[in-house]
This record gives C-alpha cells, structure tokens and sequence, in this order.
C-alpha cells in the first residue's frame, strides 16, 4: 500500500477544520500534532497519521460537559 503524503495548504484543503496558521504552530509545540517528515523546506504529514491524531482527538458534544 502507497503512503499519501500531504503539504500543510493540502491538509487544509483536505480536513477543512484546521487553517493552515493551525498546522504550522502545531509544529512548534513538542508532541503537539501529528508526526511530519522534512525533506529541504518542505513538510509533508503522511495521511494516515494525521487522520489517527484527528480521531484522538478528545471530541465533546457541547461546552456543557466541561466541569468549571
């Protein structure tokens, strides 16, 4: 199986809940996104990993399930 890699304009273009500012600041943050790869100046995210951080993601119905 091919691995899809993808630049941070197609991650945006792709999941569309993220800005691409979003994913660049998750880079400078230790353990703060998912895992990339620079080749030169590119950074490339392999698809499968961002779609398995995006679903480790804690999801919450709404901010009343917040305890204050």
């Amino acid at each position: 199986m091919t691995e899809i890699y993808l630049t941070t304009k197609q991650l945006h273009n792709f999941f569309l809940i993220y800005s691409e500012q979003y994913w660049r600041q998750l880079r400078m943050k230790p353990g703060g996104g998912p895992k990339f790869i620079k080749i030169g100046s590119r950074v490339l995210y392999k698809k499968s990993e961002v779609e398995a951080w995006i679903e480790s993601r804690p999801s919450i119905g709404s901010t009343m399930e917040y305890d204050l």
